[in-house]
């Protein structure tokens, strides 16, 4: 496939709308999981709030129709035995994986599912995240076997969400792959604030510098791993910022904890220019993704990532056409549309915080 690094330069100015290892130390352990509610019933077609499965999650506020009927498997929810979980960025919906990730997992023998919150999760993270939660749980229950969950930019933030505020996520998800992740919050946020006349959509703010939701994800554990997980990031990305360096725990998409894999890709490709724009189809974010799916540690060591011999170029990943790469890179194109649309979506300030987190202990110390 032709390199497109000249076709994502030219669009990187609309997609700038778009907001979107080191190990710890020894003192640091990993919190225990929540006991699970043996059964974890599902009632697809209840108007009622679900019960939580584990004993330490916090309540839903959302019927559970609604949270079942925004999940998609590509065989149906029914028919997956090896399940895996996709979760779009903000501003985004299931296409975002249609025409790459779903194809490629698809050819890794994978059932694939993805979660679609409503309005292209642009108003809440922490509603984001019951969608997440929910489905999680669902799918495990089908399949009685812990199953890897993927997202992409803002994505990545509701999944953690979930996984802290539901323990019992923590058994479902059997590792957590995260491209371009904005777990420290990014500072082009406030420049796209500024640029919209505090009009920013909720999630956008969330996922700033210095918003209340960073901080009471991290107050909560937040920023270290819960589940095996490798965090892909590009020290280029034009929608999150800073990414310094690898190993610095003041890029945007770092993740603390002996379970984790930061994967810096300028550390293998120095100079390569990579977009947030290119994380869903680009062959070195896929690359770095298959090799954590058949991890025995279900993360990525970077000093693992030479031996892929990857190389150092912006073309899709292998399995993919160059149609299949123009039609995923125009849903990032219709998300960041989405993002800039602040009179169907924006809000004048960030959310607030759900009532759980204030009594939800704090466990900033576990790994």
């Amino acid at each position: 496939m032709a390199p497109l690094h000249l076709f994502f330069t030219a669009c990187s100015v609309v997609l700038g709308a778009q907001a979107l290892t080191v190990s710890s130390s020894a003192a640091r352990r990993h919190a225990e999981l929540a006991p699970r509610v043996t059964g974890c019933a599902i009632n697809p077609t209840s108007t009622s709030v679900p019960t939580p499965c584990g004993t330490s999650d916090v309540a839903y506020d959302v019927p559970e129709k609604d949270l079942y009927d925004n999940i998609f498997c590509a065989n149906g929810v029914d028919n997956i035995s090896n399940p895996i979980l996709l979760v779009p960025g903000i501003g985004a919906g299931g296409d975002t994986y249609t025409n790459g990730y779903q194809k490629l997992l698809t050819n890794l023998g994978y059932d694939v599912c993805y979660v679609s919150p409503p309005r292209y999760m642009l108003d809440d993270e922490q509603d984001n995240a019951q969608y997440v939660a929910y489905a999680l749980n669902m799918i495990y229950s089908k399949t009685n076997a812990a199953l890897p969950v993927l997202g992409y930019s803002g994505g990545n933030a509701a999944i953690q969400w979930a996984l802290t505020f539901w323990p019992s996520t923590r058994t479902s998800a059997k590792q957590f792959i995260a491209l371009a992740g904005p777990f420290q919050g990014t500072i082009i946020g406030k420049v796209y604030e500024a640029g919209q006349l505090d009009t920013t959509t909720g999630s956008i703010r969330q996922l700033t510098t210095g918003s209340k939701f960073l901080a009471a994800l991290k107050s909560k554990g937040g920023d270290y791993n819960w589940v095996p997980t490798t965090s892909i990031y590009s020290h280029t990305d034009d929608v999150l910022q800073p990414e310094p360096g690898p190993n610095d725990p003041s890029a945007v998409s770092f993740v603390g904890g002996s379970r984790t894999g930061n994967v810096f890709i300028q550390q293998f490709c120095p100079g390569l220019p990579v977009l947030h724009s290119g994380f869903p189809f680009l062959n070195f974010s896929y690359q770095v993704t298959s090799l954590a799916l058949s991890s025995s540690a279900k993360f990525v060591d970077p000093k693992d990532v030479p031996a892929l011999n990857i190389p150092c170029n912006l073309d899709g990943a292998t399995g993919l056409s160059t149609g299949d790469v123009a039609k995923v890179f125009a849903s990032t194109v219709a998300a960041a549309s989405r993002v800039a649309d602040t009179v169907l979506y924006g809000r004048l300030s960030e959310p607030d915080l759900k009532s759980y987190v204030a009594s939800y202990p704090d466990n900033a110390v576990h790994d």
